[in-house]
């Protein structure tokens, strides 16, 4: 379109009145503490539309047209902008699940290759033909190993020159606190005929965790022997049939097991 200067003045007057054409509202009344600036030649008549796909792509935003009518009932397009951000905060999503209660089950999922309960720390010889290993019962998880099969590791020194026997054992020590806490992606399975329903779920969602099973036994004052925080990353509903009842299955972020 070209600049409104060179439109004869009366057939301006005559869009004015007559035109109805509906005006831009941009928002009003946010403030996302970022600062974007762009410089547009006037010659270029760049339009609007394309300011704004410069902004979101430059900027992480998304953004689209809304018609509607203003506060004077008049024609109007609202810009609808918002920042790209996955899933809620917990103060917004509001999702406690918890077992017993509204989870069907769960489970926390680990290889073995994630984690070990005996960690046999080694380093290289230093000049000499003394070849260094850890020694029982340093890298070596007592209490996982007085309920759970026993799952063997070895680790490599990569740090400085060692010279002691200590080192090596500090190191397997340090090792076997990483390695049998190994991280684990917890699922859960959600009764579809209660809160949270498939509508209270977004995906990418935080959600709070109170979980009391034999996996996690409940602590001393009978507190849930699992809390935490995850996000769900994935959501799958499955509808009632024959054999099983409506239930969603919820993937979760990376937690460490307990």
């Amino acid at each position: 379109m070209s600049p409104a200067a060179t439109r004869n003045p009366a057939y301006l007057a005559m869009v004015a009145t007559q035109g109805r054409v509906a005006r831009l509202v941009l928002p009003s009344g946010g403030n996302s503490g970022q600062t974007w600036t762009a410089g547009y030649t006037y010659s270029d008549l760049t339009a609007v539309n394309s300011a704004w796909s410069d902004m979101s792509a430059s900027g992480n935003l998304e953004y689209y047209f809304e018609p509607g009518l203003d506060e004077n009932n008049q024609l109007a397009i609202y810009l609808r902008l918002g920042y790209i951000a996955l899933g809620r905060p917990l103060a917004q999503s509001g999702l406690v699940l918890t077992f017993p209660g509204n989870l069907l089950d769960y489970g926390f999922p680990t290889t073995g290759s994630q984690g070990a309960n005996m960690v046999w720390a080694t380093a290289p010889p230093n000049g000499a033909t003394l070849q260094w290993m850890s020694q029982y019962p340093h890298g070596a998880d007592l209490s996982d190993l007085l309920d759970f099969p026993l799952m063997e590791s070895t680790v490599q020194w990569q740090g400085s020159v060692v010279t002691q026997q200590s080192q090596v054992d500090s190191f397997a020590d340090g090792q076997v606190e990483l390695l049998t806490a190994g991280m684990t992606t917890p699922v859960l399975n959600v009764g579809g005929g209660a809160w949270p329903r498939p509508r209270d779920i977004h995906l990418g969602d935080a959600a709070k965790l109170a979980l009391t099973s034999y996996l996690h036994p409940p602590g001393p004052n009978g507190e849930p022997g699992y809390q935490g925080e995850a996000r769900v990353t994935g959501v799958t509903w499955y509808p009632p049939g024959p054999s099983q009842n409506e239930y969603g299955q919820l993937q979760t972020s990376a937690v460490t097991a307990a």
